[in-house]
């Protein structure tokens, strides 16, 4: 009985390699990435699986995701976290700011410095 795997960082390094394998398995494969070169790389190596787009340094775009696969994948058999981005110094984005803001207003309220 085939799976669904859906795998972060699916169209690049052993992200992409896992999606390979498990198509090649019969398993059905949701890569996940954030660019058109990935999913061009995905088709090439792993035609089977189904490339998603999405950035997950985006509070937006991965609650997106997390709808979508929700929505299209009832059952997910495994979730494979391969994605790699790494960024030395912090970035806080309008989005995180907002999404932070009720977290240290309450915090203020209640007499506590933040950050």
């Amino acid at each position: 009985m085939a799976r669904t795997i859906v795998i972060t960082g699916g169209t690049n390094g052993i992200g992409k390699a896992l999606a390979r394998h498990y198509t090649e398995l019969g398993d059905q494969v949701v890569a996940v990435g954030s660019s058109e070169e990935g999913e061009r790389r995905l088709r090439e190596e792993a035609p089977k699986a189904h490339f998603v787009r999405a950035d997950l340094s985006s509070l937006r775009q991965t609650r997106d995701l997390i709808e979508r696969l929700s929505t299209e994948h009832p059952v997910i058999d495994a979730l494979v976290l391969a994605a790699f981005r790494f960024n030395a110094a912090r970035v806080e984005t309008d989005e995180v700011r907002a999404h932070l803001r009720p977290l240290r207003d309450q915090s203020l309220a209640h007499g506590r410095r933040t950050a």
